[in-house]
């Protein structure tokens, strides 16, 4: 069983989908939108991690603040998801998907933070440099840091 998976009554993958669509529409109040990212993460499981991850972005604060709390929930099942969302052509999804993966501190994102030291934009290498230290790896020179 996936953490965050309620395995009597799975998601199907149009509710996953109907789900996304409510919160992205601006005409819906937020508690909607926020019930919607929870019956994701609660139903949704392991399979609603790339959908979820496309609102590491979205404009609402507390949508953001409840999708990577979703994702940090689901863990390490969320790893390999997340680390392809490192390559995204967005900095601020980059930068989200960082801070996401220094909550979750599995080892296994330490080469994916350490690429981003490389990264094109300023504030997404700092963040890698950030949760780099977090996992307590202070030796990363601010040379590294492009």
């Amino acid at each position: 069983t996936v953490r965050g998976s309620d395995s009597h009554h799975p998601l199907k993958m149009e509710s996953i989908k109907t789900n996304i669509s409510i919160i992205k529409r601006r005409d819906v109040k937020i508690e909607k939108k926020l019930q919607a990212v929870n019956e994701l993460f609660l139903r949704g499981g392991k399979k609603a991690v790339p959908d979820l991850i496309k609102e590491v972005i979205n404009p609402d604060w507390k949508i953001r603040w409840l999708i990577v709390c979703s994702l940090v929930y689901i863990g390490e099942d969320a790893l390999p998801e997340l680390h392809k969302a490192l390559k995204h052509k967005n900095w601020r999804m980059r930068g989200g998907i960082v801070e996401t993966l220094s909550v979750i501190k599995s080892k296994k994102s330490i080469p994916h933070l350490k690429e981003l030291l490389k990264d094109k934009n300023e504030k997404v290498r700092r963040y890698a440099k950030l949760s780099l230290d977090r996992f307590g790896i202070k030796n990363v020179s601010v040379d590294d840091l492009k």
